[in-house]
């Protein structure tokens, strides 16, 4: 009898642990909350300026202002970091985002163009557009 509960409990276990998958989103280093320390070798004039991975999705975020998010989505491909489909969030809905220029403040100037991953670790981002050379710290 002792043995059929043991039997039982062990293939429940084995059931749960088998249908249980770790998803991962293939990003590494690049997940988790940037803050954009310089821009071209400057210190930003907004110094709450925060970039957050997950997924597919990078939200944008002015930290002095909590109600500017802006979503975006990306395809990084080796050391190439291309955006698409800028969104501004407010009032609990993602709206398309006409005025590109909004997203300038984030070091973004061309959504069109690529950004190149000069270097990525756990710590920190150097990312470079044709006209900006932005440098992150992990948060």
């Amino acid at each position: 009898m002792q043995k059929k509960i043991i039997y039982s409990l062990l293939a429940s276990l084995l059931f749960i642990f088998a249908s249980c998958t770790l998803e991962t989103s293939g990003n590494a280093d690049f997940d988790g909350a940037w803050h954009l320390v310089r821009v071209n070798d400057s210190i930003p004039e907004q110094t709450n300026i925060y970039w957050n991975v997950q997924g597919k999705m990078l939200l944008l975020q002015d930290k002095d202002y909590e109600n500017n998010y802006y979503i975006l989505r990306f395809e990084r491909d080796n050391n190439k970091l291309q955006l698409s489909s800028p969104h501004v969030a407010f009032d609990y809905q993602d709206v398309p985002l006409e005025d590109l220029t909004q997203l300038v403040l984030f070091g973004i100037d061309d959504i069109s163009a690529p950004f190149t991953i000069e270097h990525l670790d756990g710590s920190r981002m150097t990312l470079k557009s044709a006209t900006k050379k932005l440098e992150f710290r992990q948060f």
